[in-house]
C-alpha cells in the first residue's frame, strides 16, 4: 500500500479536529447552563420560601421596625359649673410600658431609662427582669421625658397616652365631685355616678416612625377620629363663686367651733337648683389619698342625722293641712316639763300656755310633741314620706342614704311625740332641703336639681295648700325677726329673712349623750324667697346650739350669695361695697394653689414654713429649700407648675384658660426677687405676685 504524503496526513488530522470541536464545546456550556439552572432554582425556592412560607412573619418584623403600637384613650369629659368654668378637667399625660423580650440592647436601655427617669440602674434592672412580657414601668411622665423616650426609638419601649385628672379649684365641691383613680376611672362622687358619660373610650393604633426611630405625627384625619373617643362634659347647677364663699365661711366655723364636720347647701328657691354644696373639713381631690376616708365622704348625701327642731315646721304644716290646729291653738306646756309613758320632755323656756305660733317661735318640744299626738302616727309618717324623708332623692348621687323613717305601725306614743320635734327618725341634708323647698313654693314639692342640662327627674306634687304653706312661712319669719325669737342670731337688719334653728342630741348605742347636731335653715327675702340656705354643724365643742353655731354661718353665707348675684339692697351700701371688693379679689385658681401649697408642705414636713423669696425677715435663714433663680414653668401642666411653686411656698396668680403654662412673670432664669411674693395667703391686687398664663396646648 502506497504511503500517504505527509501533507495529506496533516490536512486529515486538522479536518478531524474541526469536525469534533462542536461536540467538545457543548459539554462545558451545558454544564454552565445546568449550574445556572440549579442556582436560579435555589433562588426561586428561597423566594418562594420567604414570600409564601415566611412572608407574613417578615412583614410583621418590618412593621415593628417602622410602626409603634400606641394605645389612645379619649379625654375624660370635664365637669363644669353653671357658667361653664371647669371644676374638673383632664389633660393628656404619657406612660411608659416595656416589653422585656423585645429589648435588643439591655445595657443601653437600662442606662437610658435610668438617666431619663432619674432612677438607679439596679432598680430598672430588677423591674426588667420580671417574668412578665408586658409591664408598665412609669406613669404620668413629663412632656420632656416622653419626648426623649419617643426620639430614642429603643426596641421594647412603648409610650401610651393616659389622662391626668385636674381639679383646678382644688377643694371646691370636692366631696361632691369625688375623684378618679390612677386609670382615670371615677371612684367616688359624681365622677363615679357619671362614669359612663365622662369616660373616654380607648383604642389601639399604629404610629409610624422614621428610619432613625423618631415618631411621625398623625394625620389630621386620624386626630379627628381620635377626638370622637372623648367623653362628654357634665355641667352642674353649682355657682363657683357662691361655692367658694360658702366653703370659706363653713370651714372657718368648723375650726372655730372645734366641730367634727359641717355642711351647707345653697338652693335657688324657685327652680330647686343647687348653687353650692359645701362640706368641711376641706380636702384637695388632686391629693385625695392624703386624706382619711371620713373627710372624703360625701356626708351631705351619705350621712343621715337627727336634725331636731328644724323638723318642726313640717308637723305644724301637716296638722294645719288636716285641720287639727290653727296658728292660734293653745297648748298646755306644763311649765316646761311633760311626762308621757314615763318619758319626760322639756322646754328650754318654761311656759304654762303657748299658741302654735309661739310654740314655733320659742321652739317648744312640748307643743310640737302634742301636735304630733293630735295628728297621729299614720298621717304624720305619710306626710314626712311624701316630703321625701325615708327615701332617696332624685339626685344622681352614688351611695345616697335614704335615712331612717320607720313604718307608722311601729311608732309608740313616745316615738310619735319625739318625732314631732325631730327625734326618732333621721334624714340627710338634701332631704331636708327638698322638704323646705316644698314650703317655699306654696306647698308644691319640686325636685332638687344638680345637673344643668338634665330635666327634672320627678314630677311636681302638691303636698300642702298655699294657705298652709303661707301660715308656716309667717311663723318662721317670727322666729328670726321677733325680738324674743329663737333664730334672732340670723337676723339681717337690712333684709327680712325667715328660718328655723335646730339642736339635736345624738344617740350613741341607743342612748342620747352630750354630742349635739346644730342646724339652721333659712330663706330670703321673706316676701319673695330667692335663696334657701341650710347649715349643719356636727358635734360642735364650743357652741352646741343651732342659734349660736349654725345661724351665724347662715347669715354670712346668705349675704355672700346675694352679693355674688347682685341682689344686695341699696339699704346697706357699705356692706355691698365691701363684698364687691372681696369678689374682685377672689381668684379661684389662686385660692386653689394656697391649698395645694399647704398639702405639699405637709407632705414634705415643712408645714408652716417659708422659703427665701417669700418669708418675712424673722423667718429667713432657717436652711429651708429656697429659689435662687426663677424656675422655668413654661410647658408644664398647671398641677406641675403649682407643685413647683408650692415647694417654695409661692401662690401664683393664674390667668387665662387652658391646661399648660404658656408664659410667666417673672421670666425664667431671673434672679429671685427677695420678699416680693406674699406668704401664707392668696395674692391680692397690688401685690407683686408670681403670675402664670395658661394656654390650651393639649
Amino acid at each position: 500500500m502506497k504511503a500517504m504524503p505527509s501533507s495529506n496526513r496533516a490536512r486529515g488530522r486538522a479536518a478531524a479536529r474541526k469536525g469534533n470541536e462542536p461536540v467538545r464545546g457543548a459539554i462545558p456550556m451545558l454544564a454552565v447552563a445546568f449550574l445556572l439552572a440549579l442556582f436560579m432554582g435555589y433562588i426561586w425556592s428561597n423566594f418562594y420560601d420567604l414570600q409564601i412560607n415566611h412572608g407574613t412573619d417578615f412583614a410583621a418584623r418590618a412593621a415593628r421596625q417602622h410602626l409603634i403600637p400606641e394605645k389612645h384613650t379619649g379625654r375624660r369629659g370635664s365637669i363644669l359649673d353653671r357658667h361653664g368654668a371647669a371644676l374638673a378637667s383632664s389633660i393628656e399625660s404619657y406612660s411608659l410600658a416595656v416589653r422585656p423580650p423585645q429589648i435588643k440592647d439591655m445595657p443601653l436601655t437600662v442606662s437610658f431609662l435610668s438617666s431619663v427617669m432619674d432612677v438607679p440602674q439596679d432598680k430598672i434592672i430588677s423591674q426588667l427582669q420580671s417574668s412578665k412580657k408586658y409591664l408598665v414601668l412609669r406613669r404620668n411622665l413629663s412632656e420632656i421625658q416622653a419626648r426623649d423616650i419617643r426620639e430614642a426609638g429603643l426596641a421594647g419601649l412603648e409610650l401610651y397616652n393616659e389622662q391626668s385628672r385636674i381639679y383646678k379649684n382644688s377643694h371646691q365641691a370636692a366631696q361632691l365631685l369625688g375623684f378618679t383613680g390612677q386609670d382615670s376611672i371615677g371612684l367616688e362622687g359624681l365622677e363615679r355616678s357619671f362614669e359612663s358619660r365622662l369616660a373616654g373610650r380607648s383604642t389601639f393604633f399604629q404610629a409610624q416612625r422614621s428610619a432613625s426611630g423618631t415618631r411621625m405625627y398623625m394625620e389630621d384625619g386620624m386626630l379627628s377620629n381620635l377626638k370622637m373617643l372623648n367623653g362628654r362634659d357634665l355641667q352642674l347647677t353649682i355657682d363657683s363663686t357662691i361655692q367658694h364663699y360658702t366653703e370659706k365661711t363653713l370651714a372657718a366655723a368648723v375650726r372655730e367651733n372645734a366641730a367634727q364636720w359641717g355642711g351647707a347647701l345653697v338652693v335657688h328657691a324657685a327652680g330647686g337648683e343647687i348653687l353650692a354644696w359645701a362640706q368641711a373639713p376641706l380636702i384637695n381631690p388632686n391629693l385625695y389619698s392624703q386624706y382619711p376616708p371620713e373627710h372624703r365622704r360625701n356626708r351631705l348625701a351619705m350621712d343621715a342625722l337627727e336634725f331636731g327642731s328644724t323638723i318642726k315646721p313640717f308637723v305644724v304644716a301637716a296638722a294645719l293641712e288636716e285641720g287639727k290646729i290653727t296658728p292660734d291653738t293653745l297648748f298646755d306646756t306644763e311649765n316646761g316639763k311633760w311626762t308621757l309613758r314615763g318619758k319626760t320632755f322639756t322646754d328650754t323656756r318654761p311656759k304654762k300656755l303657748l299658741s302654735v305660733t309661739d310654740g314655733m317661735k320659742y321652739s317648744s318640744n312640748i307643743v310640737m310633741g302634742k301636735i304630733a299626738m293630735l295628728l297621729g302616727a299614720k298621717k304624720y309618717q305619710n306626710y314626712l314620706y311624701r316630703l321625701g324623708f325615708g327615701q332617696k332623692s332624685s339626685l344622681p348621687l352614688t351611695g345616697e342614704n335614704p335615712g331612717i323613717l320607720r313604718q307608722a305601725v311601729k311608732w309608740g306614743e313616745v316615738d310619735l311625740a319625739a318625732a314631732g320635734f325631730g327625734q326618732g327618725f333621721s334624714s340627710t341634708l338634701i332631704q331636708m332641703a327638698q322638704a323646705y323647698l316644698c314650703l317655699i313654693n306654696g306647698g308644691i314639692k319640686k325636685p332638687l336639681r344638680l345637673i344643668l342640662d338634665a330635666p327634672p327627674a320627678q314630677d311636681e306634687e302638691r303636698i300642702f295648700s298655699p294657705d298652709t304653706a303661707a301660715r308656716v312661712m309667717r311663723m318662721l319669719e317670727a322666729v328670726v325677726n321677733d325680738e324674743d325669737g329663737g333664730g334672732r342670731a340670723a337676723r339681717i337688719p337690712w333684709l327680712k329673712v325667715l328660718g328655723k334653728t335646730g339642736t339635736a342630741e345624738v344617740a350613741e348605742q341607743g342612748v342620747y349623750g352630750e354630742k349635739r347636731i346644730a342646724s339652721f335653715v333659712g330663706v330670703a327675702p321673706a316676701d319673695k324667697p330667692e335663696l334657701l340656705v341650710l347649715v349643719v354643724i356636727v358635734d360642735p365643742r364650743n357652741n352646741k346650739y343651732g342659734a349660736t353655731a349654725a345661724a351665724p354661718i347662715f347669715k354670712q353665707v346668705l349675704t355672700d350669695a346675694l352679693a355674688s348675684l347682685g341682689r344686695l339692697p341699696d339699704a346697706d351700701p357699705k356692706a355691698a361695697t365691701a363684698l364687691e371688693d372681696e369678689a374682685e379679689r377672689f381668684q379661684p385658681a389662686a385660692y386653689t394653689q394656697r391649698m395645694a401649697r399647704e398639702d405639699a408642705l405637709k407632705r414634705s414636713g415643712l408645714a408652716g414654713a417659708s422659703v427665701t423669696g417669700s418669708a418675712g425677715p424673722a423667718e429667713r435663714g432657717r436652711g429651708l429649700p429656697s429659689f435662687h433663680k426663677v424656675p422655668d414653668l413654661r410647658g408644664l401642666a398647671l398641677h406641675e407648675a403649682a407643685a413647683v411653686l408650692a415647694a417654695g411656698n409661692i401662690i401664683p396668680l393664674v390667668r387665662g384658660q387652658g391646661a399648660r403654662v404658656a408664659r410667666q412673670s417673672p421670666p425664667p432664669g431671673a434672679d429671685w426677687p427677695l420678699g416680693s411674693f406674699p406668704p401664707l395667703r392668696e395674692p391680692l391686687p397690688g401685690d407683686n405676685a408670681f403670675v402664670i398664663w395658661l394656654e390650651d396646648k393639649s
